[in-house]
């Protein structure tokens, strides 16, 4: 991706990278990595990245309890995915409003990202269900294909037995 310059999956790699080292709790490196890239990023408009970005950042400033920015980017990334609820980064970054919110006291408002997660999750995780949906119906119908092929060719040399025995059946009654 590096060399072919492509923006877009170098990006991707660069939030999966990004999600790996908070996961593996080496917080910093991940706002470096992320924050290296987000200036390269943002040139190439590509709201869905730009977005993911700024959830993992919200996330990774988040576990440094540095609230302010943690409520920053995950507020930017909100405020791009607009209505579209079915996004896992939006999932985090109203995650990290809600804790931001919990921890200014601010209940009211963690009430309303809490619903707003809850809303988002449900929202996901009916995607993902229809997805999945998709897919099974995908593999039962290539199932259903395969099998009608078989019977086909079933019926295609049982059709080619009956010939041929009728062509015999002809033959033999012929020389008699």
């Amino acid at each position: 991706c590096h060399g072919a310059e492509n923006i877009v999956w170098k990006n991707t790699i660069n939030i999966h990278y990004g999600k790996i080292l908070l996961k593996e709790n080496r917080i910093k490196a991940a706002i470096v990595q992320l924050g290296e890239t987000l200036p390269m990023l943002e040139k190439t408009g590509n709201t869905e990245l730009i977005a993911q970005f700024y959830a993992q950042l919200g996330k990774a400033y988040l576990a440094l309890n540095d609230y302010s920015n943690a409520n920053l980017f995950a507020s930017k990334s909100v405020s791009i995915y607009g209505a579209n609820k079915d996004q896992e980064s939006l999932l985090a970054a109203f995650e990290t409003l809600y804790q931001v919110a919990q921890h200014n006291n601010n209940l009211h408002q963690a009430l309303i990202f809490h619903k707003s997660y809850f809303a988002a999750s449900q929202a996901y995780l009916q995607s993902i269900r229809s997805r999945q949906l998709a897919i099974d119906k995908n593999q039962i119908t290539s199932v259903e294909n395969q099998t009608t092929l078989s019977l086909l060719d079933q019926e295609n040399v049982l059709l080619k037995t009956q010939a041929k025995l009728a062509q015999k059946t002809q033959e033999n009654n012929q020389l008699e």
